[in-house]
């Protein structure tokens, strides 16, 4: 078979045998191929790939070549090259020596043409076999590649949408606690400045006393359930529940008067608890308002 680049197959023969070398070069012509000869040591390293063909047919018994070492030197030089290696000895420990060396086939002297017109076939065969692997290989490891190449890309676009999302997220989440404070705020306004002064007149009214219970209980569960709307927590944690009541109440806008009569407590209690609330959050300077600092906290 021949290689999809290389139109005539170009077939090395080495050796000194001059008889050999004509029997063999007339008989590479017969099969439509073309025959160089290497009548003398061949210098591996000052050969160039493309002037000495696909298969070497080296003979062994060649004076003054060391032939496994030769073998060797040709397939570490030229690694898609076939040698095929020619003997008189055809000894096991010969043909080992030179399967060992990494020699394509042996054939024994004197060298019958048509078993010769085989193996090289063969080599030329396994050649071809061998190119095409590799193509297939460099083909599939670009495809590869490209799309390892494709897909990082991919991830890199998706990877960006998250950060994107992500910031959304964050943006969308930090609107959404500004509007619960919001409204956390308007609803302990609307509770202290109008729930809560109106249940305790309901509670203070003497036709509805039959209700005082249940009054009493809607009075505790509003004032529990608006206790530190829209209270920071650190400011919070630091006060008792009457003062984040009060507080609550402070920074919804209600007056001293306003606060004492939501929590059925007298002014003088709420301006005592005013002072202890400006104690625990260290607001010494008298001139900085209670509840602009509540509404900034």
């Amino acid at each position: 078979m021949q290689s999809e680049t290389t139109q005539v197959p170009l077939i090395s023969i080495v050796g000194d045998d001059a008889l050999l070398c004509d029997r063999l070069s007339e008989a590479i012509r017969s099969w439509g191929m073309l025959p160089r000869v290497i009548a003398h040591p061949v210098l591996v390293d000052g050969m160039a790939n493309g002037e000495w063909g696909s298969v070497f047919v080296l003979d062994m018994d060649t004076p003054g070549i060391d032939g496994p070492g030769l073998i060797i030197e040709l397939c570490n030089h030229f690694p898609e090259a076939k040698v095929v290696a020619a003997t008189v000895d055809f000894s096991k420990g010969k043909i080992l020596r030179a399967l060992r060396a990494c020699a394509f086939d042996i054939i024994q002297k004197p060298v019958d043409q048509d078993e010769l017109l085989g193996i090289i076939r063969r080599a030329l065969e396994a050649q071809e076999r061998e190119r095409r692997a590799r193509s297939e290989l460099v083909r599939s490891l670009e495809e590869g590649q490209s799309k390892l190449v494709d897909q990082a890309k991919r991830l890199e676009i998706l990877n960006q949408r998250l950060v994107e999302n992500n910031r959304a997220f964050t943006i969308l989440s930090r609107n959404f606690e500004l509007e619960r404070e919001e409204l956390h705020k308007q609803i302990a306004h609307k509770v202290g400045a109008i729930l809560m002064p109106t249940i305790n007149r309901l509670r203070k009214d003497k036709d509805l006393r039959k209700f005082a219970l249940e009054l009493d209980l809607l009075h505790d569960t509003v004032r529990d359930l608006t206790s530190g709307l829209g209270m920071e927590k650190q400011i919070a944690a630091i006060l008792s529940k009457t003062e984040v009541r009060i507080a609550s109440l402070i920074r919804s806008g209600l007056t001293t008067a306003q606060i004492a009569e939501a929590l059925s407590i007298s002014p003088d209690t709420v301006r005592t608890h005013c002072k202890n609330i400006r104690k625990k959050l260290r607001i010494n300077d008298q001139q900085h308002s209670l509840k602009n600092y509540l509404l900034r906290a």
